[in-house]
């Protein structure tokens, strides 16, 4: 029965014949200090794993359900708890912000922000967007987004409203958004949309002009507009009414 045993876990036949092999033997001290013949191990199955989706709702889950925050954020009226790790991995500002030992919000644990009131609307969509990567946009919310995403150096999230403004000039001259998308944009150095804007401008001014929001232009950049050699105006004296 021992004999039995002995064969199933794989012992010498030698030594259950009570005698080596000094060959064997030999061979098998040579084999483990690397001098024989190299032992070859089936190679082993590699499979890539990415269960980044879970993580990613993982923390979103911090935020939707207010767990373990160590900050909060006021903005206007409203407290938003939030998590110094998730602002500082988001945004170069929130970083020094908070990291800094010369900034007093770096030692506090409720930190007032000042934001123009159309910001303080969509500053909840904007802090949901730091957690999870997600953001409904429309004419109306992309550029107080967009205005948050520039003072807190979103750079992810400032190429998402800028793609968005590029592909929706036209709506957006309809429904009253282009001075405002272009002004901003001009200003704070969005050359390409700005670019896209101005050139829908200069080439559909009767049209625009016609809109509420041609009012709110600004008098030097209109000047600018009607001194280009490429503005397209079939009735100049429309224009001028």
């Amino acid at each position: 029965m021992f004999a039995r045993l002995s064969n199933m876990f794989g012992a010498n036949d030698d030594e259950d014949q009570g005698h080596g092999s000094p060959s064997r033997k030999s061979s098998s001290r040579n084999g483990s200090q690397g001098s024989g013949t190299p032992v070859h191990t089936p190679n082993v199955a590699q499979c890539q794993i990415d269960n980044s989706g879970s993580v990613l709702e993982k923390i979103a889950g911090l935020y939707a359900e207010r767990l373990m925050s160590d900050i909060v954020l006021v903005v206007g009226q409203r407290e938003f708890p939030a998590h110094r790790l998730i602002l500082c991995a988001s945004s170069d500002v929130f970083q020094v912000m908070l990291m800094n030992p010369r900034w007093n919000e770096s030692r506090e644990q409720r930190i007032l922000l000042q934001e123009a009131s159309e910001c303080v609307e969509v500053f909840e969509l904007f802090l949901r967007y730091l957690y999870t990567g997600r953001l409904k946009v429309s004419h109306a919310t992309v550029l107080p987004i967009l205005a948050l995403a520039d003072k807190y150096n979103v750079k992810d999230l400032i190429d998402t409203c800028v793609k968005y403004m590029k592909l929706h000039i036209v709506s957006a001259s309809q429904q009253n958004y282009l001075i405002a998308w272009l002004q901003y944009t001009l200003t704070c150095g969005h050359s390409d949309i700005a670019t896209v804007c101005l050139n829908h401008l200069k080439w559909n001014l009767e049209q625009v002009a016609a809109n509420d929001d041609f009012a709110s232009c600004d008098l030097d950049l209109l000047t600018t507009v009607l001194a280009q050699h490429d503005v397209v105006v079939h009735d100049e004296m429309a224009l001028y009414k």
